[in-house]
């Protein structure tokens, strides 16, 4: 049946992932990114979805991160922002896209520390990073490539950053949650507010 399918795919995917990426390397990624003077996301094509995903838990937990891709043609002039101090993470997999690769290498001159959430060791996109966190590229039992792999990833290194600084996170979703209230929309159905227990 379809559905033993998909979710015996992902259940694979989770644990060959799991086998690729080591502890340490997670944990290294997440001190860079929560000492981070900006954290910069970039990636294109089918990859996208994951940097925006990424991106903007990192800026709901850090509040200084953001995606980086090509944009409105303004590149050259945001590329001036990257700096010394800053993360800049590139997601890619094979078909590696050019853009993504191109922006991490120009990140890196600047002085940003480069991490590459990549499919192998020999990707142009872990060639540029000073970090390598490795993701698969597989089908799924219908006509996509899944993104199991790349989001348990996100995910992993995301929780590790709330490890390292639980208490600065934890003021910032309650400053979040604030700005919630004060525009009116922190209500359910009847009007009673959300509790954190109700999230």
């Amino acid at each position: 049946a379809l559905k033993e399918s998909v979710f015996a795919n992902a259940d694979q995917l989770l644990k060959a992932t799991a086998e690729l990426n080591v502890d340490s390397v997670v944990a290294g990624v997440a001190e860079r990114i929560v000492a981070a003077r900006r954290i910069w996301v970039s990636a294109n094509g089918t990859s996208f979805s994951i940097a925006a995903y990424l991106a903007m838990q990192l800026n709901h937990f850090l509040g200084n991160a953001e995606v980086f891709n090509i944009g409105h043609g303004d590149v050259a002039d945001r590329l001036r922002q990257v700096g010394e101090g800053d993360v800049f993470i590139g997601i890619g997999y094979e078909r590696y896209i050019p853009y993504t690769v191109d922006l991490m290498r120009f990140a890196r001159q600047q002085g940003a520390y480069i991490v590459a959430l990549t499919d192998r060791a020999s990707s142009p996109l872990a060639n540029e990073a000073d970090e390598t966190l490795y993701i698969i590229r597989s089908a799924s039992p219908v006509a996509w490539w899944s993104k199991v792999s790349p989001m348990i990833v996100a995910d992993w290194l995301m929780a590790q950053v709330v490890t390292n600084d639980e208490e600065k996170i934890k003021a910032n979703l309650k400053h979040s949650d604030d700005a919630w209230r004060l525009l009116g929309h922190w209500k359910n159905a009847n009007t009673r507010e959300f509790s954190n227990n109700n999230k």
